[in-house]
């Protein structure tokens, strides 16, 4: 016999809230959204659609900056939702027949969300819209992936041709120059509001409408957390990690699968095979956070006061304090499709759903 098995810790049926005051069909296809403390606890059910059959499938939430909010999308019906984080009301802000809209991002001033917008003939393109909705327009097609600058006047949009593009919310497109596409498997961070870090060819860069400048050669594969002074870097090659400044100061931090440089830019995250540590730049010396058991690890966020890390890994997502003084387990799923609130203490998270015989 088929039943239904999910896939989420410390996680009740009194717990679930369900989005306004209807109770959603659940279908072994619903893949549904959640949250929760960083604290630990009983999680949130926010359902968007929860009165459609089926409606199933949403990604990519995503915590206004108020952090009252959480946008997201469902892969079934191709449209993007707004929900209050409580779950009590829900708004389809797209609600297009002829495009499929899919991965929103708000804007950090929290008036605009951009998002991309696939059309009949599989064309992606970068879209902007206010945060009810209205004034949906096109950008810029063949694009892929996007993001928001730190003060909102800017997006860099990753097009289908492995070029980036500096984008304005107005509509004014910026292409760097050709001769430099972005390497496969690595993703564009900002550095600054006007200058957008990537890598081609094996060799970092920083571009902007000025031009592009090489800063170091080394092969990207996780960007940390950057400022405008300085960011973490990893070799793919030889597993080691870097403390990189603009100016081109280099410190290598040692073996590391991942590097994530703290908000406040003074320590950095390490995951290597399965453990993460965390060091000071000034001493280098590491401590455990975490050891997952031999679980991969996907990502690492920092908190804004720099004192937790939320670590993604196929073992599930938990939270633990950068001194390895506690270790709060959040959800079961082997994902790394969440979203920190703003404030820090609570996490957005996709909650999925398996059919087991």
């Amino acid at each position: 016999m088929t039943k239904l098995h999910w896939l989420l810790l410390a996680l009740t049926a009194t717990a679930l809230t369900a989005c306004a005051s209807l109770t959603p069909t659940l279908t072994s296809s619903l893949d549904t959204v959640f949250t929760v403390a960083i604290a630990g606890g009983s999680a949130t059910q926010v359902v968007p659609l929860s009165d459609v059959t089926g409606a199933g499938q949403f990604r990519h939430a995503r915590w206004s900056p108020s952090g009252t909010q959480i946008v997201s999308y469902s892969v079934t019906h191709g449209d993007i939702y707004l929900c209050t984080s409580t779950g009590n009301t829900r708004t389809n802000l797209t609600n297009t027949s002829t495009i499929t809209e899919s991965d929103p991002e708000w804007a950090p001033s929290g008036d605009l969300i951009a998002y991309l917008g696939t059309n009949s003939s599989g064309i992606s393109s970068l879209y902007i819209m206010t945060n009810t909705g209205s004034s949906q327009t096109a950008l810029l097609s063949g694009i892929y992936r996007l993001g928001w600058n730190a003060n909102s006047t800017r997006l860099w949009a990753m097009g289908t041709n492995q070029r980036i593009y500096l984008v304005t919310p107005s509509g004014s497109v910026t292409a760097l120059e050709s001769t430099y596409v972005v390497d496969s498997g690595t993703t564009p961070a900002w550095a600054g509001t006007a200058t957008v870090r990537f890598v081609s060819g094996g060799i970092t860069y920083l571009g902007s409408a000025s031009g592009v400048v090489p800063i170091r050669n080394i092969s990207n594969v996780n960007w940390g957390i950057s400022s405008a002074q300085a960011f973490v870097d990893l070799d793919s090659n030889e597993s080691t990690g870097y403390w990189v400044s603009t100016t081109g100061n280099i410190v290598s931090l040692g073996r590391a699968d991942l590097a994530v440089l703290s908000p406040s830019g003074n320590r950095i995250a390490l995951a290597l095979r399965g453990t993460v540590y965390t060091t000071p730049i000034s001493t280098l010396a590491r401590t455990v956070a975490m050891d997952t058991g031999g679980y991969r690890i996907q990502s690492i966020t920092w908190t804004p006061d720099n004192q937790t890390l939320l670590i993604a890994s196929t073992g599930g997502l938990v939270a633990a304090r950068y001194d390895g003084s506690s270790v709060v387990s959040l959800s079961g799923i082997g994902s790394g499709d969440f979203d920190l609130s703003p404030h820090g203490q609570s996490v957005v998270y996709i909650g999925v759903r398996e059919e087991k015989l």
